[in-house]
Formats: C-alpha cells, sequence, structure tokens
C-alpha cells in the first residue's frame, strides 16, 4: 500500500512538473525586435476596412516611445487620428501608455508579422479589445 501511495504521488508529481514547464513557448520579444515601423494588415482577423480604417501606422523607438496614426474611411472619411505614448517589452508583454490610458497587450512576431492582443489603441466599436497584426514597413 506505501509503495502505491508513493507511486501515485511521483506520478502527480511529474504531472505537475510536466505541466508547469510546457506551459507557453511564444519567442520572448526584445526592443530590436519591435522597434520600428508597422502597418495595420487585420483587425480581429478582418481587413481594416470593414472597421472604418483606411490606413494604420505604428511606429516603436528606440528611445521606448511610440507613435500612431491613420485615416478613416466611411462615416469618419477622411478623418486624421494621431498620438503618442511610451512602451516598455518584457518577455511578450508589451507595457504601453496611449495618450491618457496605459495598459498591457501580448506581443508576437512570426514570420514578419506583429501581433498585438488586444490592440493599444484600435477597438472596433470603441470600447471593445481586439487582436491586430501587422507587417514591417518598407521603408
Amino acid at each position: 500500500m506505501g509503495l502505491t501511495r508513493r507511486s501515485g504521488l511521483n506520478l502527480l508529481l511529474c504531472v505537475l512538473l510536466v505541466g508547469c514547464t510546457s506551459g507557453d513557448n511564444r519567442a520572448s520579444i526584445e526592443e530590436k525586435d519591435l522597434a520600428g515601423a508597422w502597418v495595420l494588415e487585420t483587425v480581429g482577423g478582418s481587413p481594416p476596412s470593414t472597421v472604418n480604417i483606411k490606413s494604420w501606422r505604428i511606429n516603436f523607438s528606440a528611445n521606448q516611445k511610440w507613435t500612431y496614426s491613420g485615416e478613416m474611411t466611411g462615416p469618419f472619411g477622411g478623418a486624421q487620428v494621431s498620438g503618442s505614448g511610451t512602451w516598455t517589452i518584457s518577455a511578450v508583454v508589451l507595457e504601453y501608455t496611449a495618450g491618457n490610458n496605459k495598459g498591457q497587450s501580448i506581443v508576437t512576431i512570426q514570420n514578419g508579422t506583429l501581433t498585438l492582443s488586444p490592440d493599444p489603441v484600435i477597438m472596433p466599436d470603441g470600447k471593445t479589445p481586439t487582436v491586430t497584426k501587422y507587417r514591417r514597413a518598407n521603408e
């Protein structure tokens, strides 16, 4: 009976250790990976035009400042939107300010595509966080 209990305990510890070490395997993002200009590709998996965005660009500078700007379509056609803030990255967590707002976003960069979950600024209805994808701008 003692051997069975001990084997069960060893199995439980093994499962717990595997569970603890096999978690999120996303690659850490470094400042140099994020620095530069990025152009919006999708908002919630759809083209930006589906949420009245004609163009949108973000730029992460090496001094941990960032800017965002774009042009709207639809009922807001021609409206220019822009702003700035600060940023830091730790592993895959982007901590940012955007105007008076601040928050966190999970960042991945894979095959030249930057994913922000959620995007620091873009919210299709003005309040719902959404996942966005960007490609590096051709400069």
